[in-house]
């Protein structure tokens, strides 16, 4: 083996991202003191609801599949960084390499989407399901702190329920950020060394 023929970011982002899928969540949320913790990465869900988790089989299924092709990927990468003058590095590469950025990109666009939903849309449904209900949120779009108010009428009594929200990206995001810049800097190290 040649030393200075392997890619050094790329071995470094296959690395990492056999890492990855069990880092935990990348983004977490909870409403109250616990009453609900929320935490969710491409490989990961959690849900607690007053201090009781909820387990979903398929989903469950589905993100093993996940973890396991993220880290077939991962061995695609690593072989694509240790031999990749090798004709079928660029292909093995290929499939591998994208799979950070596109994790990334999904999970970003996917809190972008639903706190969208939450903030425009979830109000007016659920203000609309009772006589005199209100509903008020404001969910921070990837990270903040805010308050939920819900706010109900019934039989004459008014009930009223107010809770702290926090939301936030983990440090196994910005793990996951280190490794698309892995990624990227093996392709501009693959084009510097090939010069």
């Amino acid at each position: 083996m040649n030393w200075k023929q392997i890619n050094w970011p790329r071995l470094v982002a296959g690395i990492l991202m056999f890492i990855l899928p069990f880092a935990g969540p990348w983004w977490t949320a909870e409403v109250g003191e616990g009453a609900l913790e929320f935490g969710i990465s491409p490989f990961d869900m959690r849900m607690v609801i007053g201090g009781q988790p909820l387990h979903s089989d398929l989903i469950g299924l589905f993100l093993l599949a996940t973890k396991i092709s993220f880290l077939v990927a991962g061995v695609f990468v690593v072989l694509s960084a240790l031999s990749p003058r090798k004709w079928w590095s660029p292909h093995l590469c290929g499939f591998g390499i994208r799979k950070p950025l596109w994790s990334v990109v999904g999970i970003v666009l996917t809190l972008l989407l639903g706190a969208f939903f939450v903030n425009v849309f979830l109000p007016g449904l659920l203000s609309s399901m009772g006589e005199g209900a209100e509903v008020q949120l404001n969910v921070p779009y990837l990270a903040g702190a805010s308050t939920v108010h819900l706010s109900f009428q019934s039989q004459g009594s008014t009930v009223e329920i107010t809770a702290p929200l926090e939301v936030g990206l983990t440090g196994a995001f910005w793990f996951a950020v280190i490794t698309v810049g892995c990624a990227f800097g093996s392709g501009i190290y693959s084009k510097r060394v090939s010069r």
